[in-house]
């Protein structure tokens, strides 16, 4: 289901990598909320849009764009959660 959003879903994690580059949050938002919307509206995936985005590139990486993309950063605290109900 992830995927379904077409890389949407990670629009948070971006607008807080512009945040720690010096962008104020609405910056930030008014920033990635119109690419989100580009991707959902018109099709393709957010990462591409993300890529094209001149604002974008001049304050973040490929590198630091494709990182908000990995996915095992919502997973790290999984076994932790799994020790605390028993489960491992």
């Amino acid at each position: 289901n992830i995927y379904m959003t077409h890389g949407v879903i990670i629009s948070q994690r971006v607008k807080n990598a512009l945040i720690e580059k010096g962008f104020v949050r609405e910056e930030a938002y008014d920033t990635v909320q119109p690419l989100a919307m580009k991707t959902l509206q018109e099709g393709g995936e957010y990462i591409d849009h993300l890529l094209a985005s001149e604002k974008v590139m001049a304050n973040l990486t490929k590198e630091e764009v494709e990182a908000c993309f990995d996915l095992d950063y919502y997973f790290k605290n999984v076994d932790y959660i799994y020790r605390r109900l028993g489960l491992l």
